[in-house]
Parts: C-alpha cells; sequence; structure tokens
C-alpha cells in the first residue's frame, strides 16, 4: 500500500471522465487499497481515482475516517440510480483545500456499484453519505 498524492483543483485529470472498469483485477484492488491509506492519511471521507491520478472509475468512502473498518465503502464503476430532496450545508474536498463552500446537494440517494470481488452493490444513502457519495460519483464522471 502507498499514500499517493491527491491532485489539485485544476489539474487536467480531475476534469476527464474516469474510464470504466472491465475487470476487477489485482491493480484495481491495489489501487483502492492505496486510495484508502490516502484517504486516511489526508484525512477525509472521500475519494475519487482520479484525485490520486489514476483514469479508472473507483471511489472510495469512509465517514469514519478508518475508527470503524465496516464503514469503508468501495465502489469499483459506481452509478447514481435516483436522487431525492435537497439540503445545502458547508463542504469541502481534498482536492481544494482550506475552502469550504455552501453546497445543494440531493438529501438521499440509490447509487450502485460493484465491490472488489466483483460483486454489485446498491447503496441507499441519506444525509452526509449521500454528499459524499454524489461528489466521489461526480468526480469519476469527469463533472468536477
Amino acid at each position: 500500500m502507498a499514500i499517493r498524492v491527491i491532485l489539485k483543483v485544476g489539474h487536467p485529470m480531475l476534469a476527464k471522465r474516469a474510464e470504466p472498469v472491465s475487470a476487477i483485477d489485482d491493480g484495481v484492488r491495489a489501487l483502492a487499497r492505496d486510495m484508502v491509506e490516502t484517504l486516511h492519511a489526508a484525512p477525509g471521507i472521500g475519494l475519487a481515482a482520479p484525485q490520486v491520478d489514476a483514469g479508472k472509475r473507483v471511489i472510495v468512502v469512509d465517514l469514519s475516517v478508518g475508527e470503524r473498518p465496516e464503514d469503508l465503502i468501495i465502489l469499483v464503476n459506481p452509478e447514481i440510480l435516483s436522487e431525492e430532496g435537497e439540503v445545502v450545508c458547508e463542504e469541502g474536498c481534498l482536492s481544494v483545500p482550506d475552502i469550504l463552500e455552501k453546497v445543494k446537494r440531493p438529501a438521499r440517494v440509490k447509487v450502485k456499484g460493484n465491490d472488489l470481488e466483483a460483486r454489485e452493490k446498491v447503496i441507499e444513502a441519506e444525509d452526509l453519505l449521500a454528499r459524499v457519495m454524489v461528489v466521489a460519483e461526480s468526480i469519476v464522471g469527469g463533472a468536477a
């Protein structure tokens, strides 16, 4: 495992649409492990592969910042299936350090993706988890 450099706003990788992962192999698993280590070291609660200069559709989310291993979510090829409601909250981003802004996001989302064993996962998220999922999915989708 390795801590990777988190790219900052303005880097061209952050403006590109990430490539879908066609096969979950050892390279994808290593990327995910590095992303988790990078996320916890930052510390942060969500990270998308383009933020660590990898153009793949992989996200990691951990609201506990490593305190509760069962809270860790790794999704390959995440996709927002539905959004409900709206909330405005202050948020930050590891790629835009030292800046907090009030942003409108969905209050609830349903997200689909695969875990590292290629099993499909559907996550229904609310509140902070919903916000992080939307932001991470938007980065791999090239909408950051």
